[in-house]
C-alpha cells in the first residue's frame, strides 16, 4: 500500500487526477481514496514554506513509528527526497494516519515522553503549529504547548507512575527541555509581532487579548510545575527549579511587552 500511495501522489503531482490514480489500482481503490483526499487537503492547507528542520523533524518520527512496525524504510526514504515538498509532508502526514487509527491517535493525547505513542502525539502537534498562521494563532498554540509540558511532567513526577526513578527523570527532563523550546519560540513571536507593530497606529486588540491569557496561563503553569517539584525525583528538580526560573522569566517579558503594546493612553495611571 505504501508503494501504491507513492505512486498516485507521484502520478498527481504530474497532473493526473484523483480518479485517474484510482482507476490504475481498483484492487486498492476504497482505502487509496481517503489517502489520497486527505492529502489533496494537506496540498491546499499546508504552508509551501515549512522550515527545513520541520520537514526533518516530521520524517524522522514518521521513519522511526514506519521502523516500529518492522516495515521497509529505503522506498521511503529515496521518495521523500525526490518528491515535491507539498508531496513529501502531505504523505508522512497520510503514512501516520495509515499507520494509527483514529483511536490510537486519540490515545496519543494522553502519552507522555517514553510512551510508544509520544511521537504520534509530537508530530500532531507539529502540524498544528504549521496550520497555527497568524501571530495570536502562534502565541495560543505555543502556550497551549507549555501547559501539556507542564501537565506531562506532573503526571511523570507522581511516584505511581509504573517506571523506574531513572526512568521517570529522563522523561521529566525531555518535557522540560520542550517546554523550554516553546518558551523560546513564544518570546520569539512575540518579539516580532512587537517589531512589526511600530509602524502601525495600534496593536492589534486580538493580540493584546491572546497576551493576556499567557499571562494567566504560565501562572497556572508554575502551580502545576510546583506542586510537581515535591514528588519528582531527585535527578529531576534541578531541571524544574531551572523550569520555575524560565517561566517566571517568560512572565516578564510577556508582561512588559503587553506593556509595550498597548496605547500610550491605556498605560498612563489616574
Amino acid at each position: 500500500m505504501q508503494e501504491v500511495l507513492q505512486n498516485c501522489l507521484s502520478e498527481m503531482e504530474q497532473g493526473r487526477s484523483m480518479e485517474q490514480c484510482l482507476a490504475l489500482y481498483p484492487q486498492e481503490a476504497a482505502r487509496l481514496e481517503p489517502l489520497l483526499q486527505a492529502a489533496l487537503s494537506a496540498r491546499n492547507q499546508i504552508p509551501l514554506a515549512i522550515p527545513l528542520a520541520a520537514q526533518a523533524r516530521l520524517r524522522n518520527r514518521v521513519m522511526g513509528e514506519w521502523d516500529r512496525r518492522q516495515q521497509p524504510r529505503r522506498p521511503w526514504l529515496r521518495f521523500s527526497f525526490m518528491a515535491p515538498r507539498w508531496v513529501a509532508v502531505a504523505a508522512s502526514i497520510v503514512l501516520v494516519v495509515a499507520l494509527s487509527s483514529v483511536s490510537t491517535v486519540a490515545a496519543a493525547g494522553g502519552a507522555v515522553p517514553g510512551d510508544f505513542l509520544y511521537p504520534v502525539k509530537e508530530l500532531r502537534e507539529e502540524a498544528q503549529l504549521w496550520f497555527a498562521w497568524s501571530s495570536e494563532a502562534k502565541v495560543e498554540m505555543y502556550t497551549r504547548l507549555v501547559k501539556e509540558r507542564a501537565q506531562e511532567v506532573r503526571d511523570l513526577a507522581s511516584p505511581e507512575k509504573d517506571r523506574s526513578e531513572k526512568d521517570r527523570s529522563g522523561a521529566i527532563s525531555q518535557a522540560l527541555d520542550r517546554l523550554d523550546k516553546h518558551l523560546a519560540a513564544l518570546d520569539a513571536v512575540v518579539q516580532e509581532k512587537l517589531r512589526r507593530g511600530q509602524a502601525a497606529p495600534e496593536m492589534d486588540p486580538d493580540f493584546l487579548e491572546a497576551l493576556s491569557r499567557v499571562i494567566e496561563e504560565q501562572q497556572s503553569v508554575s502551580i502545576t510545575l510546583n506542586e510537581s517539584l515535591a514528588q519528582a525525583p531527585p535527578d529531576a528538580r534541578s531541571d524544574l527549579g531551572d523550569s520555575l526560573k524560565a517561566i517566571q522569566q517568560a512572565q516578564e517579558r510577556v508582561r512588559a511587552a503587553l506593556e509595550a503594546a498597548l496605547p500610550s493612553g491605556s498605560r498612563d495611571g489616574p
